[in-house]
């Protein structure tokens, strides 16, 4: 099932108002979004629900971080950051008419994605997919330190790496990372 454009529009416009002080979270999101209409397109699956989930993954951020934060408070706010946004979702799913079962799936992604141990569905792995890869292609527009910087991709390597399952991920992990070589 496809994301019809008048909800995506929908979608970008309640981010504007999440993000406005928050340009790295704000590109981070449409990144996350663009990698996962890729991915919906090369596997098939939901793209009415995958979408979603990446346009309102982060949003729970927007109650808990200032704009310009460090490396430190973004890790503090990680697993708070999903059940908050997961409640600030759930108005926008019903306001859209998505359905019970839509509306439960979508808030489950956004309460799983960044916990990767917990990480089982098909679902879960493609939407923390498209969120690694959006955080890569978005580091460059980071408030981070070079230090923190460098931390956070020895990070992603250690932990998120080795959950990129798709073919398509795989190659574009590689070329993301490549960037931070030179």
């Amino acid at each position: 099932m496809k994301l019809n454009k008048k909800d995506e529009h929908f979608l970008i416009k309640k981010l504007n108002g999440f993000f406005q002080k928050d340009d790295w979270n704000y590109l981070h999101t449409i990144k996350t979004a663009k990698f996962m209409k890729k991915i919906c397109d090369k596997t098939g699956t939901n793209e009415k629900i995958l979408m979603t989930t990446a346009y309102l993954h982060d949003i729970g951020y927007s109650k808990l971080i200032k704009k310009n934060y460090s490396l430190k408070e973004r890790i503090n706010a990680k697993k708070e950051h999903m059940e908050i946004g997961a409640k600030l979702a759930e108005p926008i799913l019903r306001k859209l008419n998505y359905s019970k079962e839509e509306i439960k799936e979508v808030l489950r992604l956004i309460k799983v994605h960044d916990k990767l141990n917990n990480l089982k569905e098909e679902n879960d792995f493609l939407i923390f997919e498209a969120d690694s890869l959006g955080g890569l292609a978005t580091r460059e527009n980071s408030a981070f330190t070079q230090t923190e910087l460098n931390q956070y991709i020895k990070i992603f390597k250690r932990k998120r790496l080795p959950l990129i399952k798709s073919n398509f991920g795989k190659k574009e992990v590689v070329k993301l990372l490549n960037k931070y070589k030179k």
